[in-house]
């Protein structure tokens, strides 16, 4: 959802007109109406100080919306200065993943222009995103809205983040509100929710999989849930010494849980909680051979809520964010 300058809106209330379903979108202004609809009905896109606006649901199931401004009246006033104002607009690229999820943690960043994902060995291998050549450091990533760059070392590990989640991804060079939104080389911002559904996978070299994603509506809030594991064991077949062997420790085992609620308090008023809970059990990925057994799981925690409200002048937002990583080497 866009404004006639192509800036994003966020909080925008998207409802279904014949069913009365509604969602609100994120931060950036992306949504996924979930239900049986078809094409051709209509639905409401409305946002404090826009126009709103009734469409058809298109066949394509990406779209963009446009939003004209609707000018909230004062009372007369009288100004007087000299500055000319200066607009700035902010500039993004997007992509999404092909199919419902993603062989790779590489395959969802690889449209993104000169956005890099580092990855080491097999499956259980760690990745870490920069932009420009530039170190990992200076990239902020957003999930779900929320940071969750690492505080001490300004990097973030996206293989904890399961690959079902990577849906869609945004990067934007420059930050929309202030230099504190994005880190020295820009900003990621992953939007983890797609289609609902179970969906079990199977694959070579040990590879299984399953996902399952829902959501229900209750009173003025939408309940949105995710589950799921991955299992692969990397056994890929290798050239040691003239001899073909079968790589070992070299797996990777995950499994996650998320929930997340947004509720409308009016259409000035939203919240949204959210967690998302990951644990990974994996060998010891980018050696041929070791000697060594050497293993690592980890996990990652995060819940967080932001409480958002569009004014007549401007927004407040307050947001509450709590990341738990843990790292154990065996």
């Amino acid at each position: 959802i866009l404004n006639e300058s192509s800036n994003y809106l966020d909080h925008a209330i998207v409802t279904h007109i014949s069913s009365n379903v509604w969602v609100i979108a994120d931060a950036e202004g992306y949504f996924q109406l979930a239900g049986h609809f078809s094409v051709g009905d209509t639905i409401k896109v409305q946002r404090y100080g826009y126009q709103p606006l009734l469409i058809p649901l298109p066949q394509s199931k990406i779209f963009t919306i446009r939003l004209t401004v609707e000018p909230i009246n004062f009372a007369m006033i009288t100004t007087a200065g000299g500055n000319e104002s200066i607009k700035n607009s902010m500039h993004y690229y997007s992509t999404s993943a092909a199919s419902y999820t993603p062989l790779t943690i590489r395959s969802i960043f690889v449209n993104l222009p000169g956005v890099t994902v580092r990855t080491y060995g097999g499956p259980g291998s760690t990745g870490f995103i920069s932009v420009d050549g530039g170190s990992s450091k200076h990239t902020r990533v957003r999930f779900n809205g929320f940071d969750i760059s690492n505080s001490q070392t300004g990097m973030t590990d996206i293989s904890q983040i399961p690959k079902p989640l990577l849906k869609k991804a945004t990067y934007s060079p420059v930050g929309n509100t202030s230099a504190a939104d994005i880190g020295g080389d820009g900003l990621v911002s992953i939007h983890p929710w797609g289609e609902n559904g179970i969906l079990f996978e199977s694959g070579s070299y040990g590879y299984f999989a399953g996902h399952a994603k829902s959501q229900l509506h209750w009173k003025q809030c939408i309940i949105r849930l995710a589950v799921g594991w991955e299992q692969n064991e990397g056994g890929f077949p290798v050239k040691w010494n003239s001899s073909l062997i079968k790589r070992k420790n070299n797996d990777f085992l995950q499994y996650y849980s998320m929930i997340q609620t947004d509720c409308l308090k009016s259409d000035q008023t939203s919240f949204s909680v959210f967690s998302l809970f990951s644990w990974q059990d994996r060998g010891n990925p980018g050696q041929i051979w070791s000697a060594s057994n050497a293993r690592k799981d980890d996990n990652l925690w995060l819940i967080g809520a932001s409480l958002n409200h569009l004014r007549s002048t401007d927004q407040f937002k307050i947001q509450w964010t709590i990341k738990s990583s843990r790292d154990h080497y065996v």
